[in-house]
């Protein structure tokens, strides 16, 4: 049997304080309506005026958010290795958004890169021009934009008018990595749009769409009913928002992915001073690893392991929040059996 835990933080289920929450509505609540506790939680945790609106997915969520802050005649730029440019079936296309992508390195967005992008497709009617930066905090690959690199981007967003649309599916983790307040990411920018992941922190389903401008907040719930993310019970999904944040639980669970991450890598560089054709791809400052490895160890080539394979010889390793000692060992050493046998 193929074994799935590592092949997506998503893999490990719910966990059981959400659980023990999310169906907890009271008698008499109103059609669409959240739990107001989780709200002014939200509020608490980001800061400012934000408002959040509680959808009923990330994909969704995502798109919408696109369509909803772009004219016709504008289009989002993002990093290539965006999730939501490669891994979401075209959603912000099929809206009506174009969506520019830049190449990147390691999938965080150069600000000169940026800048010139922004300036080439200014006044010229050949070209749609650049209104929504979107950004992943942390990226696809892993990696958490500083506090200093978010505010370069703050500064090229406000210099062309330009909102910024945060991806925050991980961003638990990126708060750890960088040990700071998820409020502090949103600091810098003057108008913004975010995501806020817990699905993959073991959270049941759903996402929280949070607002800088409570006016737009209000303006986006009729994109949000346009484009299928209300639900005529909010309520559970905004539960275990209410449960995350309230209790600090969003952090220990991110604390134990992304120590989970950092062991597996430490044990695969050892594997690297003895065999050949494997290493870490990226810096590893999350949950995720993304390895180099020889083609036998993709999924095309084995059945064992199930691990979602961007492009040849890549595989990625993710560590759910219930993630043990006992099944990071397992693969470690059934990582190692392959090499041996194959490299002697």
């Amino acid at each position: 049997m193929t074994i799935h835990v590592f092949e997506t933080d998503l893999s490990a289920g719910v966990c059981p304080q959400v659980r023990a929450c999310y169906f907890d509505q009271p008698k008499n609540t109103a059609i669409h309506s959240p739990n107001p506790e989780a709200a002014a939680v939200m509020k608490r945790l980001l800061g400012g005026n934000t408002e959040v609106i509680f959808n009923l997915g990330e994909t969704g969520s995502l798109s919408s958010a696109t369509a909803f802050l772009t004219a016709r005649n504008e289009c989002v730029v993002c990093s290539d290795k965006a999730h939501i440019i490669n891994s979401e079936c075209g959603a912000a296309a099929a809206l009506g958004v174009e969506i520019v992508s830049l190449e990147t390195r390691n999938g965080k967005l150069n600000t000169d890169t940026l800048n010139r992008e922004i300036v080439r497709r200014q006044n010229d009617v050949h070209l749609r021009p650049i209104k929504v930066i979107e950004i992943e905090q942390p990226t696809t690959t892993g990696l958490a934009y500083t506090l200093d690199e978010l505010s370069a981007i703050a500064r090229i967003a406000r210099e062309f008018d330009c909102s910024v649309l945060i991806d925050g599916a991980r961003i638990a983790n990126a708060a750890v990595r960088l040990d700071c307040d998820i409020k502090n990411f949103f600091a810098p920018f003057t108008q913004w749009v975010a995501t806020i992941g817990t699905t993959k922190l073991g959270g049941a389903n759903g996402v929280a769409l949070a607002f800088s401008d409570p006016a737009d907040a209000q303006k986006y719930k009729y994109s949000q009913k346009m484009y299928g993310q209300s639900g005529p019970k909010l309520w559970p999904v905004s539960n275990q928002y209410k449960m995350f944040f309230e209790r600090n639980l969003w952090k220990k669970n991110a604390e134990k992915m992304n120590k989970a991450a950092k062991l597996f890598s430490n044990i695969m560089d050892h594997l690297n001073v003895h065999y050949s054709g494997i290493s870490c791809r990226y810096q590893v400052e999350t949950n995720v690893v993304f390895m180099n490895v020889p083609f036998y160890l993709t999924p095309d080539y084995q059945k064992d392991y199930a691990f979602w394979s961007p492009e040849p010889n890549v595989i990625r390793v993710a560590f759910p929040w219930n993630v043990t000692w006992e099944e990071i060992d397992a693969l470690a050493t059934w990582i190692e059996k392959k090499l041996k046998e194959d490299q002697g």
